[in-house]
C-alpha cells in the first residue's frame, strides 16, 4: 500500500470515520465478519437502523424503507461506492486503516496464540532438557497423554501458576527417578516445594506428580486411592504408614539387626500379627515355612485356618477383600527371598480381581489354590451377581483364569471360601508333612 497520507484508501477511512452515524455499524459488522471469515465478505445484519442508515441503504434498495432491521451482504453494501472516485479502492486496505490496522483474523488470533503456547512450553522443556522430568513433559506435549488435557486446561486458566507447578513437579520427578529410600509424601513436598502439601491428593501438583509416576511406570493413571497410593510407594513415597496395614500369621521377620523378636512373639503365640508400612520398612527379609505364604482374601477363613493350623504354624496372609499397599509390601519381600505365594480368594468378580492383580505383579511366583472350576462348584452359594458385576469379569486377563470366568459368567453365582476351609487344612497339612 503506498503511504497512508496520500492512499485513496486512506482518504475513504477517513470519510467513513467522519460520517459515524451514517457508517459506523455497518463498520463494526464488516469487522466482526472479516475477523471470523478472513475475507471481505459474507451477510451483516443492523437492527433497529436509524434514519441515515435506512438513507444510505435506499441508494441499493427501496426495500429498506420499511422495516426495523437489514440484512445485506458486504459486498452489495461496498456497492454504494461503485459510482464514486472510492470505486477502485482495496475495501480490505479501507478496513485495516479504519480500525488503525487492529483487525487480526480469528485464524491470526488463533496462530498467535498457539505460537505463545508453544513458546511458554518450550520455555520449561529447555529449563528441564533431557532429564527424566522434562521428557515426561515432552512426551505430555507432543502424544497429548500423561496429563495432557489436565496441563492444557490450567494453561487456559493460570498460566502463571501452571509454570510453578510444572517447575516443581519435574523437580520432583526427576528425584524419584532414582529415589533409593522410603519417605513420607510432605517429608518430600517439603523439602521439594517449601510446602508439605503441595503434592497432596487432588492438588494439579498431585496429579501431575502421579502422571509422570505412571508415565516412568508405562501405565495408566491409577483409578482408586489404592492404585495411587501403589505407585507412589514403589518410587518410595507413602501417605499413610500407620493406618495402612495387612494382617499375617507364623512368619519370620528380620531387622538390620536381627531377628525381629516381638513378631516371633506372636508365631509362638500363634496368634494373628498386624504389620503397618512402618513396620514393614524396617524389615529387611521376610521367610515363610517351607518358602510358601498361603494367602486368604477372607478375613474370617485366614482366622479358622490360623487357629486350626496352631501345631503345624503354616505362613499366612489375609488380603481382607482389598489388596492395600501393605499386603504388596508385605509379599513382595517375600517373593525377594525365594519365596512362593499360594492365592485363594472368593469366587465372585472382585475376588478374581484381585487374584488376576496379584498374577500380573508375581507372574510365575504366584500359585492359584483352589481357584478353579470344580472348586467354584464345591463353594458354590446362591447369591447371584448383577450384571454390572457380570462385567468385571471382562478386564481378567489371565490365562489360567478363563474357564472359570467363563463357568462364571455363565453361571452368574457367587462362590465363597468358607465352604473350601475343610479342603485347605488338607492341602496345608499334606504340604507341611513332606
Amino acid at each position: 500500500m503506498e503511504d497512508k497520507l496520500e492512499s485513496l484508501e486512506w482518504e475513504m477511512a477517513l470519510f467513513l470515520k467522519n460520517n459515524q452515524k451514517r457508517y459506523g455499524r455497518f463498520m463494526e459488522k464488516i469487522k466482526e465478519k472479516y475477523q471470523s471469515l478472513g475475507v471481505i465478505g459474507g451477510t451483516i445484519i443492523i437492527k433497529n437502523i436509524n434514519d441515515e442508515e435506512r438513507n444510505l441503504l435506499c441508494k441499493i434498495d427501496s426495500k429498506y424503507l420499511e422495516g426495523k432491521d437489514c440484512k445485506i451482504t458486504v459486498k452489495k453494501f461496498f456497492g454504494i461506492f461503485n459510482n464514486t472516485k472510492f470505486a477502485q479502492c482495496d475495501f480490505e486496505d479501507v478496513l485495516k486503516l479504519y480500525f488503525d490496522n487492529n483487525l487480526q483474523t480469528s485464524k491470526e488470533r488463533q496462530r498467535i496464540k498457539e505460537e505463545n503456547k508453544e513458546k511458554f512450553f518450550q520455555g520449561i522443556l529447555d529449563e528441564f532438557s533431557n532429564t527424566p522430568g522434562g521428557n515426561w513433559l515432552k512426551n505430555v506435549l507432543s502424544q497429548k497423554e500423561y496429563g495432557y488435557q489436565r496441563i492444557i486446561r490450567e494453561y487456559e486458566e493460570d498460566k502463571g501458576n501452571l509454570k510453578t507447578v510444572l517447575q516443581r513437579v519435574i523437580v520432583g520427578l526427576n528425584t524419584l527417578y532414582n529415589f533409593d529410600k522410603k519417605e513420607r509424601l510432605a517429608i518430600f513436598s517439603s523439602k521439594i516445594t517449601k510446602d508439605p502439601h503441595f503434592f497432596d491428593d487432588g492438588t494439579l501438583a498431585g496429579q501431575l506428580l502421579l502422571y509422570g509416576l505412571a508415565y516412568f511406570s508405562k501405565i495408566s493413571f491409577p483409578e482408586n486411592s489404592e492404585e495411587k497410593i501403589e505407585l507412589l510407594y514403589s518410587y518410595g513415597l507413602f501417605k499413610d504408614e500407620v493406618s495402612n496395614y495387612t494382617l499375617c500369621g507364623n512368619i519370620e521377620a528380620f531387622t538390620s539387626d536381627g531377628k525381629h523378636l516381638g513378631i516371633e512373639g506372636f508365631v509362638v503365640k500363634g496368634e494373628p500379627i498386624q504389620l503397618n508400612l512402618w513396620n514393614l520398612a524396617a524389615l529387611k527379609k521376610i521367610t515363610c515355612r517351607k518358602d510358601v505364604i498361603f494367602v486368604f482374601e477372607n478375613p474370617s477363613v485366614f482366622s479358622e485356618v490360623l487357629l486350626k493350623t496352631k501345631n503345624l504354624k503354616p505362613s499366612l496372609l489375609c488380603t481382607a477383600g482389598v489388596v492395600k499397599l501393605a499386603s504388596l509390601a508385605f509379599l513382595d519381600k517375600v517373593v525377594e527371598h525365594g519365596g512362593k505365594i499360594y492365592y485363594s480368594g472368593d469366587f465372585d468378580p472382585e475376588g478374581l480381581l484381585i487374584g488376576d492383580k496379584l498374577k500380573k505383579r508375581y507372574n510365575e511366583n504366584l500359585i492359584f489354590w483352589r481357584y478353579d472350576i470344580e472348586n467354584y462348584f464345591n463353594s458354590l452359594s446362591t447369591k447371584a451377581f448383577d450384571d454390572q458385576r457380570r462385567k468385571k469379569l471382562e478386564k481378567i486377563t489371565s490365562s489360567e483364569l478363563t474357564g472359570l470366568v467363563n463357568e462364571m459368567a455363565k453361571k452368574g453365582l457367587c462362590g465363597y471360601q468358607e465352604l473350601l476351609i475343610d479342603y485347605y487344612l488338607q492341602d496345608i497339612s499334606c504340604f507341611l508333612d513332606l
